[in-house]
């Protein structure tokens, strides 16, 4: 997302990972204050379910073997809350990366607790959807650690993981 941020914005906001401090892109500044306005936002979010983009992303390290790992003992669920358009991108990236056998969700933001069954765990970036995990749908929710989410009030049910070789033994412990 920065990197598209970077270009829409012809290099004027050069927004670092430490910058990203909520999901509203548009409410972080760069180190030289700048940053883009709520409109600019919504134009770069279209532009980040684009298939060129999608394609150019890298799984985060670890994840695969740790969901390799986590296919052998269950079914795994990957639901996102990704664009319509971004679907058909999407499937040939979790193709192009081997991905494991898996059910994929495509659902609106916010709404994959409701949307899912109870799981044994969840595993989410997103503060707001860790703690509906936890509290009305009642699943435990591991909870990445990212600039995004890491000062946010802890809530039972609810455990921060460092990264995949953090999370992979604590999900592996639950089946």
């Amino acid at each position: 997302m920065r990197r598209v941020i970077l270009a829409f914005s012809q290099g004027k906001v050069n927004l670092q990972y430490e910058d990203i401090k909520t999901f509203n892109y548009y409410e972080c500044r760069d180190c030289n204050g700048n940053a883009i306005c709520e409109e600019e936002w919504k134009k770069v979010h279209d532009q980040f379910s684009e298939p060129d983009v999608i394609m150019g992303l890298e799984p985060l390290p670890g994840a695969i073997d740790g969901l390799r790992q986590l296919a052998e003992k269950g079914t795994v669920h990957l639901a996102t809350s990704r664009r319509r358009k971004a679907r058909k991108s999407t499937v040939e990236w979790l193709d192009k990366h081997h991905f494991p056998n898996h059910d994929l969700h495509f659902l609106s933001y916010g709404e994959k607790h409701a949307a899912l069954k109870r799981f044994t765990a969840a595993v989410e970036d997103d503060y707001n959807q860790a703690v509906a995990f936890a509290t009305v749908g009642e699943t435990p929710c591991f909870l990445v650690r990212h600039p995004w989410n890491e000062n946010r009030k802890a809530v039972e049910g609810v455990g921060w993981v460092k990264d995949w070789a953090d999370l992979t033994p604590r999900l592996l412990a639950l089946t």
